[in-house]
């Protein structure tokens, strides 16, 4: 579910840099910086997370440990 966010997250953030490029393009002020550093943030902090989880699944010796890193 994490994993899946951060490629929600890697999607909207693409597509307001996109949307920040044209208003900068144009020489208006970009709209969505704020946004773009937040859902940054959130995916730095799920990636992370999806790490540890990784690990632990590894240390633990889950059946799919090499699937899980892997992803």
């Amino acid at each position: 579910m994490n994993a899946e966010k951060v490629e929600r997250n890697i999607i909207e953030t693409q597509q307001n840099l996109n949307r920040d490029i044209r208003k900068i393009n144009e020489g208006k002020q970009p709209l969505y910086q704020k946004d773009i550093t937040r859902t940054i943030l959130d995916s730095l902090e799920l990636l992370n997370a999806l790490g540890e989880d990784a690990a632990e699944a590894s240390r633990l010796q889950h059946p799919h440990s090499d699937m899980i890193e892997k992803e």
